[in-house]
């Protein structure tokens, strides 16, 4: 989940969902971390007191990685048939 906080400043998280079965009991939002996007489209992370404090390095470089799949998706979906 892309979320912006400021103009340039966006948060970068993950929407959990609880589903022991093929049921789902619930849902919500994990923190994420926070980028600062600067003029040329570059995002780079920044500190802020909100976020994610898992420890998960790997949990957050993957939805970047996932972001990067979907840029890539938009601009050639026939790429993926």
């Amino acid at each position: 989940m892309v979320t912006a906080h400021e103009p340039t400043l966006i948060e970068l998280s993950e929407l959990m969902v609880e589903h022991p079965g093929l049921e789902m009991t619930g849902a919500g939002m994990v923190p994420g971390w926070f980028y600062r996007i600067d003029d040329s489209g570059i995002w780079t992370r920044e500190a802020h007191p909100d976020e994610c404090d898992c420890g998960g390095d790997k949990v957050h470089l993957r939805h970047i990685s996932a972001l990067y799949i979907v840029e890539a998706y938009l601009a050639a979906p026939e790429q993926f048939s």
